[in-house]
């Protein structure tokens, strides 16, 4: 669980930087939106270091049968994204609405691995963190 909660930093870091070339696309100032891309790689680089460091930590050779089948698909999703996270860094300055798209995709596919395996091992499971707020 400690390779997780580390792993989960460099989500955090990676659903950042998504929803800061989000937010700055639905403006209409190009210079926030290159600001946001430039964010966005940076973020990448930073999260790979917290994903590849937490990576090792999560064995799922240590749950039951049933547990290990969702433990190897979130270590499964965790490699995805870390196999992403060099292209995201160099194309995020560069095309920063299309590679925030596909850094979406592959969390999608992260959020509904660990929402598998929370319920699975008996956690409470979340709703899904890369929600925004609605504001009053």
């Amino acid at each position: 669980m400690d390779g997780l909660r580390t792993a989960t930093r460099g989500i955090a870091q990676l659903k950042d930087g998504v929803n800061r070339v989000t937010r700055a696309q639905s403006g209409r100032d190009a210079a926030a939106a290159r600001r946001a891309g430039r964010f966005l790689a940076g973020l990448c680089g930073s999260s790979r270091a917290f994903l590849k460091r937490g990576r090792p930590q999560m064995n799922p050779t240590v749950y039951d049968d049933t547990v290990r089948v969702k433990a190897r698909r979130l270590v499964t999703q965790i490699d995805s994204l870390i196999s992403y996270t060099p292209n995201c860094e160099s194309s995020g300055a560069a095309a920063p609405s299309s590679t925030a798209v596909e850094v979406t995709k592959r969390m999608k596919t992260y959020d509904s691995a660990l929402r598998d395996f929370r319920l699975a091992i008996g956690l409470p499971v979340k709703d899904d963190t890369s929600k925004t707020a609605k504001r009053q």
